[in-house]
């Protein structure tokens, strides 16, 4: 993802929470994205910071009771 790559998390963020509503058991598509909010977060002041990370944390909570495995469980 050129967004991601680039650094530019918000264009990142939108376009995989775009990629997740068109396929929302796309597992990958997840934990990218929990990586893209965390990241996202990072770099965020405030309340956006809390949102960010908040909105990583629900993600990666809802993957690991899809799929417990270890992999997950580290996100």
């Amino acid at each position: 993802m050129a967004a991601l790559n680039a650094g530019n998390m918000g264009a990142a963020v939108t376009a995989l929470e775009r990629a997740m509503r068109l396929d929302p058991n796309d597992a990958e598509k997840q934990k990218v994205l929990v990586q893209a909010l965390v990241r996202q977060g990072r770099e965020a002041q405030g309340p956006a910071k809390d949102t960010s990370y908040s909105r990583a944390a629900e993600i990666a909570r809802g993957l690991v009771a899809k799929a417990p495995t270890y992999e997950n469980s580290l996100l």
